[in-house]
């Protein structure tokens, strides 16, 4: 056969069979030519003797002339010089190469699934003129046909298996798939891709929503930063203008020292120059008589003796009144440094808690944290008041409910009491009562007035124990949050004793978890509760309120103790 590189690549010139320039062309009596050694080498294989072409069937096999004219013609277009074919039309590397062309290769154009071969423009032609290759299936050039023909069976996929999800061949629905549902490949890519364009819009919409958060996620990233340099800020100023006021502070105490030793010593040295004088004085009266006293004439001691001499009165008692009389600043100075790093301290560890905790959205917490614990107070107490009265059911026999359940009293003598018991509502061991008030969200605040020097005030949960047989006093861990009071020694906190309160107000966010003890007299923080949990109920509330859809909360009861009396009080800005 001829070269796939030669010039020819008109239709007349191609033999039909071998798709290549005629090599001894031979005429069959239908008139159509083809390649001597190709048509015989056709009938050969075939029983029936007939044209490729045209089919048309012959009675014998014809005898084959080679058509002279017509090889002229060929062999002498055969015998032009050739050219190579365009650059750009060559296979590059990652290029399908046509399967017909000998070297160099064209780039395909087609590749066909039934042929399972690809073709450059050249040699697709007969698949686009003869009648029997335009049945042919044409997709776009690919290398690779073997995935496209069935393992088993040898032949092509031209089925899907929706059963199985699988591509399949005619002979496989006779054996593996006889049963299965099975649809064109055209008709399963169709409904295939409609259902792939769903899942590409739903990850469309998936994207274009995980796109926005991470624009806003940054945003506020960025907002975050700014907030942060901000509040770098703030803290860094304050700080500076903390510490210049504490040495300003400092300098205007050390001029003030100053100035009062200056004041204290002017006068002593006042004294020391009127004893530098009277020491003098004595001094020249003391040679005197020492010279006085060498001679032994009667006459002349008698006529130079000296006037009397009279010491000043209580002058050795004033200068040691003087003495006495002593100036030291260090106790006072130290005692007002304790006291300043005290507050200083408390107010960082409520600063940092909050900061910690806070869960503000807006990047704005250090305005909020730094109100001091005075102003806090004052907003608690307009804010979150409630009303409390005690129950007289709850309370253990020493102690008795009065006016209006707001006041409760301590008896020594008392006879035991049974109403309450029967339901183990009242304290048996603890001296302690209730409020008839719970509360399982939100914050509260009430006050109460202290009447002695032994009390106990705090909140408990609902679950508390009241019959706890123990001595000790009720812990977080028994659901106890309380403080209380030492006889003689006032309310401790940390160890240090900051006197005996007369009113203390007990502020509750259950949200939070804190308990916060204010002396409302003097308006400072005395004791604190941080980080607790509340909503502890117990096995068969959970469940019989789970079974209804609803989430229990546990209610937190006030409850006090005293060995003479206090009274709730009603919150008065």
């Amino acid at each position: 056969m001829a070269s796939s590189s030669s010039p020819v690549c008109t239709d007349q010139f191609l033999c039909s069979i071998c798709l290549d320039v005629f090599k001894e062309p031979v005429t069959t009596p239908c008139g159509h030519n083809y390649c001597k050694s190709c048509i015989t080498e056709y009938w050969d294989s075939s029983k029936q003797k007939s044209c490729p072409l045209c089919k048309k069937k012959f009675r014998q096999r014809p005898a084959l002339k080679c058509n002279t004219s017509f090889r002229d013609v060929v062999e002498q277009l055969m015998s032009l010089p050739v050219s190579s074919p365009p650059e750009k039309l060559l296979a590059k590397p990652g290029d399908v190469p046509c399967d017909i062309c000998l070297q160099p290769k064209l780039r395909a154009l087609k590749t066909c699934v039934v042929c399972l071969s690809s073709y450059c423009p050249l040699h697709l032609e007969p698949h686009h003129r003869v009648p029997s290759l335009k049945r042919h299936h044409l997709i776009h050039p690919t290398s690779n046909l073997e995935h496209r023909v069935c393992q088993k069976h040898n032949k092509m996929l031209e089925l899907f298996c929706s059963t199985d999800q699988t591509c399949v061949c005619s002979l496989c629905l006779q054996d593996d798939h006889a049963s299965h549902q099975c649809i064109p490949l055209e008709r399963a890519f169709g409904e295939e891709k409609i259902s792939a364009e769903q899942v590409v819009a739903q990850l469309k919409t998936i994207e274009n929503a995980k796109s926005g958060d991470i624009c806003q996620i940054q945003s506020h990233m960025k907002q975050s930063k700014k907030n942060r340099e901000a509040d770098l800020d703030v803290v860094n100023k304050g700080f500076a203008a903390l510490a210049d006021l504490l040495r300003r502070q400092r300098e205007a105490l050390v001029e003030v020292i100053e100035q009062k030793y200056k004041d204290a010593l002017r006068p002593r040295e006042d004294r020391v120059c009127e004893l530098q004088k009277g020491l003098t004085e004595i001094q020249r009266r003391r040679a005197e008589l020492e010279e006085l006293l060498q001679t032994d004439d009667p006459l002349q001691f008698l006529l130079n003796k000296p006037q009397p001499f009279s010491p000043p009165q209580n002058e050795d008692q004033q200068t040691k009144y003087d003495l006495d009389d002593d100036i030291s600043y260090s106790s006072t100075v130290e005692t007002a440094v304790k006291r300043m790093e005290d507050t200083l301290t408390e107010e960082m560890e409520e600063l940092i808690h909050e900061v910690k905790h806070s869960d503000e959205e807006d990047g704005q917490v250090l305005d909020a944290v730094w109100i001091s614990a005075r102003d806090r107070l004052r907003m608690i107490r307009q804010n979150y008041a409630v009303d409390l009265r005690l129950d007289p059911f709850t309370a253990h026999p020493c102690l008795t409910v009065y006016k209006e359940r707001k006041t409760l009293m301590f008896r020594q003598y008392f006879w035991p009491v049974l109403h309450g018991s029967l339901f183990e509502r009242t304290f048996r061991n603890l001296p302690f009562v209730f409020c008839s008030n719970g509360f399982s969200s939100s914050r509260f605040y009430f006050e109460v007035e202290l009447g002695a020097k032994q009390w106990v005030l705090g909140v408990v949960r609902e679950t508390f124990n009241k019959q706890i047989a123990r001595k000790t006093m009720p812990c977080p861990a028994d659901g106890a949050w309380i403080m209380s009071s030492e006889s003689g020694s006032g309310l401790h906190y940390f160890g240090s004793s900051i006197g005996n309160p007369q009113k203390i107000g007990v502020f509750v966010d259950y949200e939070k978890g804190e308990v916060l003890f204010y002396d409302v007299n003097s308006e400072i923080l005395v004791s604190s509760y941080r980080e607790c949990t509340f909503n502890k109920p117990s096995l068969l509330k959970s469940l019989l309120y789970g079974l209804i859809g609803v989430r229990y909360k546990t209610k937190l009861y006030p409850v006090f103790a005293t060995n003479s009396s206090l009274k709730i009080t009603p919150v008065v800005d």
